[in-house]
């Protein structure tokens, strides 16, 4: 074989079916395929095949540490922003993407300074953002190896009472940050909640935070409301009712604010569906779509309806697959992802623990994934194994 026998759109083929890490090394074989590889049409060739074989990333925190040198390894990324000389305390978290067979194909550890947790702020695609509890935000690629430090937010008038949403918007092809806090709070009267947003664009350096909406409307009263993962574009939540209290009036309104528009309003449940917000009724993001997940016991049958919102705006559902859950033998089960073929579930077991399972939607046919890790880790949540570059 002639060494240009291989044509530029071969050579974009068998690239865009390698992992990110490879593609790595290869950028620095030469010239010809690192600009292949940067290339915008190649980047979204091979997230567009990244999202056929999606990754479960799991986030762990290690012990803590005491250091007294500055220097933290070559195997992790420092992020100290202002290290002082002498001993401190070095937390360790890592970040690492399995395949379907359990093989690490990303991997991404951090180390900061001082105590405290971490708090995991997925897109369920290529970035991840990392809270500290003094507000100080990051968003890494852990494929690429690549952490930036965000500016810092808006201080909230509640502690703790705030909350941070990351989503892809496919329009402007870049992921937003949202913020929403509250400005004033009155004991015996509604907060006044507002949202800012952070664009966070392709090798780019964020300008900064902008407002985004400076007074949510009356339905929006609690942070406490539960944010649904996994959409794009748009941000939902909705009351997730406490087993344990009974309330006879509970707020079921699905509220949404649209990033494209930076509009808020309310979703309507899908015409004649009357269940309540529960154990086998639950809202999802799947496809990038918001789904409403709907088990229903027929008899001897268990079934699991999925339905996908089309359009926000006007609340239009279509029941999209009714699964035959009866061989499963579940407690709890909850979707992660719906690709083209593939359904991803979360199931819980009574008595071994968690557990992913995979959903054939052509053969209709269930295969047992790996046992998921108790107590240390948090996820698995979907991530997209891409090429989206952080550095500014």
């Amino acid at each position: 074989m002639k060494k240009n026998d291989l044509s530029q759109n071969s050579i974009l083929d068998i690239l865009s079916r390698l992992p990110v890490k490879s593609l790595r090394r290869f950028g620095c074989v030469s010239k010809r395929w690192r600009s292949l590889i940067v290339d915008p049409l190649f980047r979204k060739l091979h997230h567009d095949r990244s999202q056929r074989s999606p990754l479960l990333m799991f986030y762990n925190r290690l012990p803590e540490e005491i250091s007294d040198d500055d220097d933290s390894g070559d195997e992790f990324l420092y992020c100290g922003l202002e290290p002082e000389v002498g001993e401190r305390p070095i937390s360790t978290h890592s970040l690492k993407a399995e395949d379907e067979s359990g093989h690490v194909c990303a991997e991404f550890a951090m180390q900061f300074d001082g105590h405290g947790e971490v708090s995991l702020i997925p897109s369920y695609r290529e970035l991840v953002c990392l809270k500290k509890r003094d507000l100080t935000l990051f968003v890494c690629n852990p494929s690429t190896h690549e952490l930036l430090k965000l500016p810092n937010p808006s201080p909230a008038w509640l502690p703790n009472r705030e909350s941070f949403e990351l989503r892809y918007v496919p329009s402007v092809s870049h992921y937003k940050l949202l913020h929403v806090y509250y400005t004033a709070y009155e004991e015996f009267g509604p907060a006044v909640a507002v949202a800012d947003f952070l664009d966070i664009k392709f090798d780019e350096k964020p300008n900064g935070w902008k407002c985004a909406c400076e007074g949510f409307p009356g339905w929006f009263k609690w942070l406490s409301m539960k944010s649904v993962q996994g959409t794009d574009a748009a941000v939902y939540w909705y009351n997730m009712p406490d087993p344990n209290v009974r309330r006879d009036n509970v707020d079921e309104s699905i509220a949404c604010f649209d990033l494209e528009k930076e509009e808020s309003f309310t979703v309507e449940k899908p015409l004649g569906f009357s269940k309540s917000w529960g154990p086998c009724t639950n809202l999802v993001g799947l496809k990038g779509c918001l789904s409403l997940i709907d088990v229903v016991k027929d008899s001897a049958i268990l079934t699991m309806d999925i339905w996908m919102l089309k359009d926000n705006r006007n609340s239009v559902w279509e029941k999209e697959f009714t699964i035959n859950m009866s061989a499963v033998g579940i407690k709890y089960i909850l979707p992660m992802h719906f690709g083209e073929r593939v359904i991803i579930f979360n199931v819980a077991f009574a008595s071994t623990g968690s557990r992913v399972r995979y959903y054939d939607l052509v053969t209709k046919t269930w295969r047992t994934g790996g046992i998921l890790p108790r107590g240390k880790h948090i996820g698995p949540f979907p991530y997209f194994d891409g090429l989206f570059s952080l550095a500014g």
